[in-house]
């Protein structure tokens, strides 16, 4: 073995296996299925010059390197193939290699304690905090960049005459072959002005982006710099400042959550959430005027209420708080979707939430109980009455058709089975109190309903007369019996297909 590939894998074991061995903060990365497989890659690769020195004497030689070449290959193909399957690899961001950005993806979105705590703590000071991130991130360097300095050329020298793929290929998915343009921004080389628009308008609440696209936008410019960046310690108050804002782990990823109390439960990141925009919401301008002033206050740190968006079915209350997530995102606003049948387990939820920099709007929809029904009690203690404060950065906004949220009978009034019956009234209405606010959301007149599918139209830029427009629309109500926002909705839609598929 030359003393070329001698020097070659002293680097390897000096660098990739302090990678592979020696994280401490960022140690939750080989949950990974790329990331295992790379380490089992460079595992097999670990015993390239122990095999070639024992058969180097050897009749058998060619029999045992033909061998310990196609357990490399097996490895690399297996690594090759977990990386075009991975669900954070995006090709179309262009961010160097496939797998350089799938593991500044990892990185990025990888939930760690200690970064968190480096986040509450704010800039970096130099204590134990910052140095195990900067010891990570020097490590972690060293696997980003392991394929240009030379293992990606390793491999294809170990595993001699197996079918790899076209070198255009190997060169998009870990490059390091030595092809004219290693290591290059690929974005850079063929830069579109229209996406690099899109994603300034996206970090400064542009163009009216969604939270996806917000989140993404962030990653994409955080990205880039570690590309550019050799030494990554660099970085620290700029990987800090982002995990401040956008949230660590699926926080960083995603902007809206479910949540499920069960024993197997928790939070579920939702990738692509509702696309409802506030500006869509004809005919209620003052309600979610209302809502978006609370939820400015509420990112803010000033006092905030938590609301409960009562009226008719159909009429936005739904939409106005979904569309805040678009509207604020950028600003470090999360929505928790919490279902009636998990509300046992909003003290757990509010205790986890309440570790978090980020601030969260716990989302109930079309709450409502049945008289005999006891889950109401866990989310009045919740709002008010618990011994355990509601965190600053948690508020709860509810919607219902129901003004008091718990069916309301007659008999409550004079009960001929209770002494005393006016508790059963007090506690079914102390439940609504417990909101700061309540915002009433009506029914919508003719006038305003023929609006509301006005505006809609011009947003969706549908061909067709106002004339024509209105008596459809006033048709469509004839038949689903209602007046409404989602009525509305729905007849746009139906207009939109049915003009299209004439075009």
């Amino acid at each position: 073995m030359s003393s070329e590939t001698n020097t070659y894998h002293d680097s390897l074991h000096r660098d990739v296996e302090q990678g592979l061995r020696g994280l401490i903060a960022y140690r939750g990365i080989w949950d990974d299925a790329v990331l295992r497989s790379f380490r089992s890659l460079v595992t097999e690769l670990r015993t390239v010059p122990v095999v070639k020195d024992s058969v180097n004497d050897s009749a058998s030689s060619e029999s045992a390197l033909s061998a310990f070449g196609d357990r490399v290959a097996m490895a690399y193909f297996n690594f090759l193939s977990e990386l075009l399957s991975s669900s954070t690899a995006k090709p179309s961001v262009d961010i160097g290699t496939l797998w350089q950005e799938h593991l500044l993806d990892v990185i990025l979105f990888c939930p760690s304690l200690v970064m968190e705590a480096l986040c509450r703590e704010g800039e970096p000071q130099g204590g134990v905090y910052d140095e195990a991130i900067e010891h990570d991130l020097k490590l972690l360097s060293q696997l980003f960049w392991a394929f240009e300095n030379g293992l990606g050329q390793l491999i294809l020298d170990t595993i001699g005459d197996a079918p790899v793929p076209e070198s255009g290929l190997l060169e998009r998915l870990h490059g390091g072959l030595n092809l004219e343009g290693t290591g290059k921004l690929r974005s850079e080389a063929s830069k579109d002005p229209s996406t690099e628009a899109a994603s300034e308008n996206a970090l400064t609440g542009g163009a009216s982006p969604s939270a996806e696209e917000v989140l993404t936008a962030a990653a994409l410019k955080l990205k880039k710099r570690f590309f550019k960046t050799r030494n990554w310690t660099e970085l620290l108050p700029a990987l800090i400042h982002y995990h401040s804002r956008y949230g660590t782990g699926e926080y960083a990823r995603c902007a809206a959550f479910t949540w499920h109390s069960g024993f197997e439960g928790g939070l579920v990141g939702i990738r692509v959430s509702d696309p409802i925009r506030l500006h869509e919401l004809s005919g209620y301008e003052e309600q979610v005027q209302q809502v978006v002033q609370n939820t400015q206050r509420f990112l803010e740190g000033l006092p905030a209420h938590n609301l409960l968006l009562y009226g008719d079915r159909g009429t936005g209350k739904s939409s106005t708080v979904k569309g805040l997530l678009h509207r604020f995102a950028y600003q470090g606003l999360r929505l928790v979707e919490v279902g009636r049948g998990d509300l046992g387990g909003l003290h757990k939820l509010m205790d986890h939430l309440g570790r978090c920099s980020l601030r969260f709007v716990l989302f109930i929809d079309d709450l409502s109980f049945e008289d005999d029904e006891t889950e109401f009690k866990e989310l009045k203690s919740v709002l008010e009455g618990s011994v355990v404060s509601q965190p600053g950065n948690v508020r709860v906004y509810a919607t219902s058709n129901r003004r008091h949220l718990i069916k309301e009978r007659f008999s409550d009034v004079a009960s001929k089975d209770e002494v005393r019956w006016q508790d059963t009234v007090q506690e079914k209405l102390s439940l609504s109190d417990r909101f700061g606010r309540t915002i009433v959301y009506p029914s919508p007149d003719q006038k305003t309903y023929l609006a509301i599918v006005e505006h809609l139209a011009e947003l969706a830029e549908l061909p067709i007369g106002k004339e024509e427009l209105r008596a459809r629309a006033l048709q469509w109500t004839l038949w689903h019996n209602e007046r409404s926002g989602r009525t509305a909705r729905q007849f746009i839609d139906e207009l939109q297909a049915e003009l299209h598929s004439k075009s």
